[in-house]
């Protein structure tokens, strides 16, 4: 299910509030970004890992995050295993997969 608005319209919070009532389900979230987002700073060991490989998992004593190359809509949804995936942004890729969608 994707989500797409103008900026400021709350979307975040309305997945937000889809999140909250659906307490039992194996959901996923996607959040696409025309920002970088940097988690790792230059001339560390994680910018390292993530320079020569293809993937790279970073793992601290509360966060895993796998970090690919820039993926499709398509490809980040192959890798999923959940019931459901709240999609934010992606709006070309939302109507080429005919995936529904709250405007």
């Amino acid at each position: 299910m994707g989500i797409i608005g103008l900026k400021n319209t709350g979307k975040t919070s309305l997945i937000c509030d889809i999140l909250k009532n659906l307490k039992d389900g194996d959901v996923a979230t996607i959040k696409n970004s025309h920002e970088d987002i940097y988690l790792d700073k230059e001339g560390t060991y994680s910018y390292k890992h993530k320079q020569y490989s293809n993937v790279a998992v970073f793992s601290t004593n509360k966060q895993t995050a796998f970090f690919y190359d820039k993926l499709s809509l398509e490809e980040i949804l192959s890798k999923l295993d959940n019931e459901l995936a709240i999609i934010g942004g992606f709006k070309k890729q939302l109507k080429d997969l005919n995936i529904p969608k709250i405007l």
